[in-house]
């Protein structure tokens, strides 16, 4: 299941994208408009900060702008960069597998193709087409 943060950090990466300017825009006039709480957007924006997808500058003319064009960014890169798993059952958390039942397990290449399906739509889909709102297609 994708977390609130990483849903949340989406959103901030659309309206960056939306509202792309050369001028910083306000954590205030992002959190207004996603309407999304100020003290809990403060509390995970630093994930997009130390993952360089978008700058921070303090002061008057503050705020956040991407780092990048948002074609440049895709889903996957913002969820990963909140340690977002796509694992959907916990025996495939250890890379590589450390299950002692993976050799002889029915059901373990099911559930790797399911979590690569996962990672590679969301690879597919760029800041820019959310922002766009560019038709989401199935894989």
């Amino acid at each position: 299941m994708i977390s609130t943060r990483g849903r949340y950090l989406l959103r901030i990466m659309v309206y960056l994208a939306k509202t792309q300017k050369d001028a910083f825009i306000t954590l205030r006039e992002i959190t207004e408009s996603e309407n999304i709480s100020q003290r809990y957007v403060q509390a995970f924006i630093k994930d997009l900060v130390r993952s360089k997808y978008i700058i921070g500058k303090n002061g008057i003319k503050g705020g956040y702008k991407l780092t990048k064009s948002p074609k440049e960014y895709t889903v996957y890169d913002i969820l990963t960069c909140t340690r977002e798993s796509f694992t959907p059952v916990k025996c495939l958390k250890d890379k590589p597998n450390k299950c002692e039942r993976s050799s002889f397990c029915t059901t373990v290449k099911m559930w790797e193709a399911y979590e690569k399906t996962c990672e590679n739509f969301f690879k597919n889909i760029t800041i820019e087409d959310l922002a766009k709102g560019k038709e989401i297609k199935p894989l």
